[in-house]
């Protein structure tokens, strides 16, 4: 009882950080990191601190989701609008950043594509019952991610957040191991050793320690995530469909002042 006490501030409201918070401090990291992509040369400091706190967002809307699949009323008008925004948001997340449209890559999707395909994932393991085409479709539906942003990755975080829910220090601990493999956080922290053990010179330039640095930001989500206190929070409507809309809304503003600076 007194443990429970503990938890809820003078209000009687549980302490920590509510989904919506979460969400809008996940905008926040996008913008800055969207921003360094657009407009810091990636061989300075601050791209790499910029894009360090970046690595907050993907995560985060990926928790978000798996929360969003186990809480909404309707899996099939959830799936509707993430099927919808990541069709709004195809045309601006696919030139972003291009002034000549022949270089785009159009089979690069977008974030919400990625989480739209991770809902369908974990409907499927949970409404199919044969054991073995239940991984076999979740494999599958995995794969149609290959060409999205956060890919297989995003996909996975999705996949082990749901697997694991409602025990989160799991769910954590195989967060972990997904961004070490997907962030070569391993790699990027052993290859100096690897350079010791052959007798060769170790490189540790300033590329080394920007990319790092960047990397290393995919522990900054479970940090945040670790303070959610269970509760959705406030906005309702408004929230709702403000995350659905900046997404797309910041890629444009984003594109036009680029093109309007190089021109």
């Amino acid at each position: 009882m007194t443990g429970e006490i503990q938890r809820l501030n003078h209000n009687g409201k549980k302490l920590g950080i509510d989904l919506t918070t979460l969400k809008y401090i996940a905008i926040v990291a996008m913008v800055l990191d969207h921003t360094a992509y657009f407009f810091v040369s990636s061989e300075t400091g601050l791209y790499a601190v910029m894009r360090f706190f970046g690595r907050i967002t993907g995560p985060v809307m990926f928790y978000a989701a798996v929360e969003g699949y186990h809480h909404t009323r309707s899996i099939k008008k959830y799936l509707l609008r993430l099927g919808f925004f990541a069709l709004v948001s195809y045309i601006p997340f696919a030139v972003a950043g291009y002034t000549n449209l022949v270089e785009v890559d159009y089979l690069y999707f977008n974030v919400i594509y990625t989480i739209f395909m991770g809902v369908v994932g974990i409907h499927a393991r949970h409404r199919i019952q044969n054991n073995y085409l239940k991984w076999i479709a979740v494999a599958g539906i995995g794969l149609l991610c290959l060409t999205s942003d956060w890919g297989i990755t995003g996909y996975l975080m999705m996949t082990v957040f749901d697997f694991y829910y409602g025990d989160f220090s799991k769910q954590a601990f195989a967060y972990i191991l997904v961004a070490l493999l997907d962030g070569g956080i391993l790699s990027q922290a052993i290859y100096p050793l690897t350079d010791l053990v052959y007798g060769e010179e170790i490189h540790l330039d300033r590329h080394y320690f920007l990319t790092g640095t960047v990397k290393l930001g995919l522990l900054l989500p479970i940090i945040l995530l670790s303070g959610y206190n269970g509760e959705r929070g406030k906005g309702g409507a408004f929230s709702k469909w403000f995350f659905y809309i900046f997404y797309p809304a910041h890629l444009g503003v984003l594109h036009l002042i680029k093109m309007w600076i190089e021109k």
